[in-house]
């Protein structure tokens, strides 16, 4: 079909004497328009599939690069968290450890109060039994 309608638009490679029939040109005409749309719609459909296939290459690096920075911001606040966390841990152990000073403290000043009081009492009673025995 195409050699013949390749005859036809070169009637110098025609065969010597034989005229191609009106009809027979039409439809050789006719089939090729056919296959140079085909040709055309498929290139057509191929183009556009190369741009809906970069357009998704595109659509893809974006929410690669989206998901990055996503997980870019969660690993900061991850480490925020947990650098608060440990400072509250800190402070906690910093609050605890001066409460235990205190008490300690306070301890302390009631033994030597008591001791004190206790000390007091010896030197008073003692007191107490050297002027007894004066008398």
């Amino acid at each position: 079909l195409l050699l013949a309608a390749s005859r036809e638009h070169h009637p110098d490679k025609q065969e010597p004497g034989k005229p191609a029939e009106p009809s027979m040109q039409q439809a050789l005409n006719a089939a090729l328009e056919d296959t140079y749309s085909r040709i055309q719609e498929t290139k057509k459909r191929i183009e556009a599939e190369a741009q809906r296939s970069e357009a998704e290459q595109q659509r893809a690096r974006q929410e690669r690069a989206m998901y990055e920075e996503l997980l870019k911001y969660c690993h900061v606040l991850t480490q925020k968290r947990e650098q608060e966390e440990r400072q509250k841990k800190e402070q906690a152990q910093e609050m605890q450890r001066k409460q235990k000073e205190k008490e300690e403290e306070e301890q302390r000043r009631k033994r030597e109060r008591v001791e004190e009081e206790q000390r007091q009492e010896r030197e008073r009673v003692k007191e107490e039994q050297r002027q007894e025995q004066r008398q």
